[in-house]
């Protein structure tokens, strides 16, 4: 079921930009399932507190199009 979901989640998005608002524990799980589906042209976090990137890398992976 979970692949089914990455699969339509990449349909989706695929090509896209996106942007996800909030780095907390919503924000972090919503990053690692978008970066799982890959195929986004950027990808953006927004969130009142500072963003620590190695976190982000950690999570995503080393990609270029995490700003």
């Amino acid at each position: 079921m979970e692949n089914k979901l990455i699969k339509l989640l990449q349909e989706e998005i695929s090509g896209k930009k996106v942007l996800i608002l909030g780095f907390g524990r919503e924000g972090k799980l919503n990053l690692e399932v978008v970066a799982r589906s890959g195929g986004v042209s950027e990808l953006a976090i927004a969130d009142q507190n500072e963003i620590n990137i190695e976190e982000v890398t950690e999570i995503a992976g080393d990609r270029k199009s995490v700003v």
